[in-house]
């Protein structure tokens, strides 16, 4: 024909050409594929014409051209548009209320729009084209915890697509998001997940994210989750990068944790409680650490605070509304130690920083302090903070110092009332005094961060009124860190801890050879498989604090046994440890963990797991018939991977040719111990029976074979070299050599009847 009309897809068309001379058929446009034939000569010849997919919203055109000489005649091919559907925005974003959006559709084909979940209301209209037309998408109010969405299908002739919907929640998501990894732990909040913010539940909607620590002190999300009553988990995903790239946990990382508040807008940090290995069914496999591949389950969260405490150059009475993890007045005091001139308590008792000479031991909560400081400065302190009104002051006759618990100023006759019958006298830094029966005040309105000097005349009970305002947002960019250096086994920080010092000519031995710098030497916790603290040895005496169970953290129990272990630079952890304590009028030698207890280690001997493959079989002959066996010097921990260099597994090497095998044993703490076992080759003994024997006699036949083994063993149950026998029968002998090497042979004999 003189114009053809084909679709968008591709295909071939056949034309039919007249003509009667020779011809030639072309054509310029790219898109026509073949002409086949593209000439000819006389007569009337059909033509297949192909051509490409057209991808272009608009038609197009192709003239096909045949000549003979400068002769010519045209045809056109026009090919149809490809179909499409175009709606502006492509995506639905809906508020959380209920209401309508408009889209643009554009189209060259009828189309049709419909599905969708069933909070979509209405969708007007819901089919036209081929135009641009305005439609009406209606959707119900979202009243869950939870964003929602659902996809919408345009359709038309040849054509389709999702339209994505989505509609917010009432619930305001935290500002946070997270690059996700290769290597993730996932952690569960149970559907019984208790959260004590400052004395408020937990609220449904709330959020939970993960922090990892960078090399400069940066915190940066590493994976988050919203709380919703359920069982809900959390992805939280760890360094996949080489260092000193960091893009998630390391592995072994504390997580650190803050609860984005969503009725408040507000981040607030956060500690955690973790069930304990092995709950649920044996799928919790890890707590408060990062393990790729982890399960860690968290039932419990508490509200961590900041307390500043300002301190002026010269004397200060100071207490604290933190409850302190981490007590040892070295760690609270460390970021300002240079400046501590000395402290000490009512009864005399001192920490003199530059001698290291402590009497303290630790901060006490309900205890008061005096500080002497070298210049004006702050001290900054982080935990859980105590409610007041739960802890109760016992308070006895005579001369004792106080904290002040509560967040916020009261006035001094309030909260004393209830022990102004028995008090005397109260002082205040300045001296300011407080006489009740005297009607005497001086100092008003008891402060936060202030400590008071009491005189009493009886036993009393001090308890203080609630806290009446929530604590000011935590802050998240400055302030020192709780913790100092890094340790393999990073213990949780708890209210009390044992001190074990590590003196300068303490033996640390591995295998007998000084232990290497960088291992660390860590204290396990029974039936809870994390630490209850460790310590890196860089070749330098140190101290390692060992920590004692609290009310938020798991940890030592007084009176547990210490469980050494030490983690090698190389990952390898190593549980055979030995520790002696030295003696002295300062140190405690026991081996069972105490709370604030002074200890001194005098000897550590670790000794890593070591084995030796022992051969069992030569290979005789040359035969794949020699074994070996792995004999255990020094057990490691189970499960163990056992490895023979030729690709079996197990105790024991079996069919093996002569040679020599190594062995790879590596346990459950990533350790590994080797060992060489060469299987000989050996010649197999000779032996000869000689002839089936027959005999008339009836004395008993003796038989004797020729042989150079040494062990024996008849098919009669004998291991004599030689035997004697009286039936007839098959008797067959099995020898063995030095080398373990066996031959076998056999006889036929037979008793006759005499003529």
């Amino acid at each position: 024909p003189a114009d053809t009309f084909v679709n968008h897809r591709q295909g071939c068309v056949l034309l039919e050409l007249q003509a009667n001379w020779n011809w030639q058929l072309q054509s310029s446009a790219p898109w026509i594929q073949s002409i086949t034939p593209p000439s000819g000569g006389s007569g009337t010849h059909h033509v297949e014409v192909c051509y490409a997919y057209n991808d272009s919203p608009t038609s197009r055109s192709a003239a096909l051209i045949a000549a003979i000489g400068s002769l010519s005649e045209t045809t056109v091919l026009e090919q149809a548009p490809r179909p499409f559907l175009n709606p502006q925005p492509d995506t639905l974003h809906f508020p959380p209320s209920d209401t309508c959006m408009d889209i643009l559709l554009e189209s060259n084909v009828a189309w049709s729009l419909g599905g969708g979940a069933s909070w979509v209301t209405s969708i007007t209209p819901a089919s036209g084209g081929p135009d641009s037309l305005a439609l009406s998408v209606c959707v119900e109010a979202n009243g869950g915890l939870q964003p929602r969405n659902t996809e919408l299908l345009l359709t038309g002739p040849d054509t389709s697509l999702l339209l994505p919907l989505m509609q917010a929640s009432t619930v305001t998501p935290p500002p946070w998001t997270v690059t996700p990894t290769s290597r993730i732990h996932r952690v569960l909040l149970v559907d019984t997940l208790a959260g004590n913010l400052d004395g408020q539940a937990l609220e449904l909607g709330d959020y939970l994210g993960f922090f990892y620590r960078r090399a400069d002190g940066e915190e940066v999300l590493a994976g988050f989750g919203q709380w919703t009553g359920s069982n809900d988990t959390v992805l939280v995903y760890g360094n996949d990068l080489p260092p000193p790239e960091q893009n998630g946990f390391l592995p072994d990382e504390r997580f650190r944790l803050r609860l984005w508040d969503a009725s408040a807008l507000e981040e607030k940090t956060v500690a955690a409680g973790y069930l304990p290995l092995g709950a649920l069914n044996g799928a919790v496999t890890d707590s408060s650490r990062f393990a790729q591949d982890g399960f860690s389950a968290i039932d419990s969260l508490v509200q961590i605070f900041r307390q500043v405490i300002p301190l002026r150059k010269g004397w200060n009475t100071v207490s604290s509304y933190i409850r302190l993890g981490h007590r040892s007045l070295e760690h609270v005091l460390s970021p300002i130690l240079s400046e501590v001139v000395l402290m000490k308590d009512m009864q005399g008792r001192v920490y003199y920083p530059p001698w290291d000479f402590d009497q303290l031991g630790s901060w006490g909560l309900v205890q008061g302090y005096q500080i002497k400081s070298r210049s004006d400065t702050v001290l900054v302190l982080e935990g859980p903070r105590v409610r007041p009104e739960e802890r109760p002051i016992p308070l006895e006759p005579g001369w004792q110092m106080v904290a002040y618990l509560r967040n916020s100023p009261s006035p001094i006759a309030d909260e004393f009332a209830g022990i102004a019958p028995a008090l005397d006298l109260a002082l205040d830094e300045k001296d300011g005094a407080y006489a009740p029966a005297q009607g005497l005040n001086e100092i008003g309105d008891l402060l936060p961060g202030e400590g008071y000097k009491l005189k009493l005349n009886a036993p009393a009970v001090l308890t203080y009124s609630p806290n009446l305002t929530p604590p000011n947002p935590p802050d998240f960019k400055g302030g020192q860190p709780l913790e100092r250096g890094y340790a393999p086994c990073t213990p949780q920080v708890t209210e009390k801890n044992a001190t074990l010092l590590i003196p300068a000519d303490a033996e640390l031995l591995l295998d007998g050879q000084p232990l290497p710098v960088g291992s660390s030497l860590s204290v396990g916790i029974p039936g809870n498989g994390g630490c209850a603290g460790s310590v890196v040895w860089e070749g330098v005496p140190t101290a390692l604090a060992v920590f004692a169970e609290d009310d938020f953290y798991p940890g030592l129990a007084p009176g547990a046994p210490y469980d050494f272990r030490i983690t090698l630079p190389d990952g390898c952890v190593v549980d055979s440890v030995r520790v002696t304590f030295r003696a002295g009028p300062d140190f405690s030698t026991d081996a069972f963990f105490q709370p604030d207890a002074l200890q001194a280690i005098e000897r550590v001997e670790a000794f890593r797991m070591q084995v030796q493959a022992l051969p069992l079989a030569a290979a005789c002959d040359g035969e794949p018939e020699g074994s070996a066996t792995l004999e255990w010097l020094i057990p490691g921990t189970a499960p163990y991977s056992i490895q023979w260099s030729d690709g079996q597994s197990g105790d024991t090497l079996q069919n093996a040719l002569p040679g020599t095998y190594q062995l790879t044993v590596t346990d459950a703490n990533q350790c590994t111990s080797q060992a060489a076992v060469t299987i000989p080759q050996a010649p197999s003994p000779s032996l000869e029976l000689g002839p089936d024997q027959s005999t008339c006699s009836a004395d008993p036949l003796l038989l004797q074979p020729q042989t150079d083994a040494d062990q024996f063993f008849w098919s009669t149950g004998a291991t004599t070299e030689t035997i004697e026998v009286l039936q007839s029968g098959t008797y067959s002998l099995t020898v063995t050599n030095d080398e373990g090497c066996s031959a076998a042979d056999s006889l036929e004999v037979s008793f006759l009847e005499p003529p």
